[in-house]
This record gives C-alpha cells, structure tokens and sequence, in this order.
C-alpha cells in the first residue's frame, strides 16, 4: 500500500533570512537552488506572458530581456513587468502595449 502524506514545498528569494529551525529535518530539509533566469530564458518568459496580451507587433521581447534592468528578474518580476505594461497602455487608452 502507498503511502500518503501532505508535500509542502516552500519558496524564497532571501534564503538567508530563513529560521534554521525550518530547514531541521522532518521540516524543510532539503534545500533547492533555482537561479534567475538567462536573458533568453527571460525572453521566453516573456514571450510566454504576452500570449495573453495585446502587444504592439514594434516590441522586441528578446531585446527587453536582454536590458540591464532586466538582469535581475524572476519570473514573477517579469510578470509583473508585463502587467505594469499593460496598466500603462490601458492609462494612456492604448489598445496594445507599445515601446516608448
């Protein structure tokens, strides 16, 4: 018979900061490193997030992942990025998103 049991998982981008009695065993012991991503691995986050947006066919994605602003987001910042864009455009009554 399987066993069954609740897996948690945990996320954080300051590791650092975390209680050391969180990590003891039999809490979260094992620990699992994932690093930002790549300029073209942003690119496809982005690309992947603009699926569902109306972007202005000018907007380089792969460039805007290759910014320096760019360099240390996550996905959840590139995300983000992608909905301020679209608050933007919305703002200045904009159908699309553009580059400006």
């Amino acid at each position: 018979m399987a066993q069954r049991g609740v897996f948690v998982i945990g996320a954080t981008n300051r590791p650092e900061v975390m209680d050391r009695a969180l990590l003891r065993p039999g809490r979260f012991g094992k620990l699992l490193y994932v690093p930002l991503p790549s300029p073209d691995e942003r690119a496809l986050i982005l690309k992947a997030l603009a699926r569902k947006k109306h972007i202005d066919a000018a907007v380089d994605l792969s460039a805007i992942a290759k910014m320096e602003a760019c360099e240390n987001l996550s996905g959840a910042d590139l995300s983000a990025l992608m909905n301020e864009a679209a608050m933007a455009a919305q703002d200045e009554k904009s159908r699309e998103i553009i580059l400006s």
